[in-house]
């Protein structure tokens, strides 16, 4: 566990991930990240990476108030090599 000290607060992971991207599962096997880090690293320990997946902006060219993940809904096929 990681903390400044004994007596303050205490965490057993932390990640680095910018405001621009995001950590979905598409899988029934998980809901949220929680289950990811359960099984792979608590066995294993060490650092999970993952992939980037770049989205188009579809030709769209006018602004939608609807969230990101949503208004952005088509990828590449390939995964970029850059991991975070």
């Amino acid at each position: 566990r990681y903390g400044k000290s004994e007596d303050g607060p205490q965490h057993d992971y932390f990640a680095l991930i910018d405001i621009d991207e995001f950590i979905v599962p598409q899988t029934s096997k998980y809901d949220s990240i929680h289950g990811i880090l359960q099984d792979y690293l608590v066995p294993y320990g060490g650092a999970l990476v993952s992939n980037w997946i770049l989205f188009g902006s579809a030709n769209k060219t006018v602004y939608s108030p609807v969230p990101v993940t949503k208004r952005f809904q088509y990828r590449d096929k390939e995964t970029h090599n850059v991991v975070k």
